[in-house]
């Protein structure tokens, strides 16, 4: 609602612009309304974020640590977190000068190739309003 009601209206076209480009990687998934819901369902909240940036000056993030009501768990707080990596930082860093070449990558929209199995899909939905052109 608050991307509907902002004076902007850019705002609006790009942030569908991006959802549509979501929508053509599989990112995400249309829900149709009629859709049965098997167990309970979370919404998160979204907002975009700006910066000075030629490639993605706009995106989009989601809010996983929301809370429905102040005594639930955030989606965050639910989430397997995998080990601490900090601690092998040291280690990473030594093996780039035991060989001659080092390789990094910058894995683009690495959040959205992480594939969320269908049963748990419903904890992962958001809401936006179809916006008449």
């Amino acid at each position: 609602m608050s991307v509907k009601k902002s004076k902007n209206p850019q705002l609006v076209t790009d942030y569908r612009k991006i959802l549509d480009e979501y929508l053509e990687e599989n990112f995400i998934e249309p829900v149709p309304l009629d859709t049965p819901v098997d167990g309970k369902v979370h919404y998160l909240p979204h907002h975009p974020v700006f910066k000075n940036s030629a490639t993605t000056p706009m995106r989009i993030v989601f809010n996983n640590s929301s809370m429905s009501n102040p005594n639930s768990l955030s989606r965050n707080d639910s989430l397997y977190t995998g080990p601490n990596l900090a601690s092998k930082i040291q280690s990473i860093i030594l093996m780039f000068r035991e060989k001659p070449f080092g390789l990094t990558a910058d894995i683009s929209n690495a959040f959205f190739r992480i594939e969320i199995v269908p049963k748990q899909r419903d904890f992962c939905r958001f809401l936006f309003l179809k916006i008449r052109k």
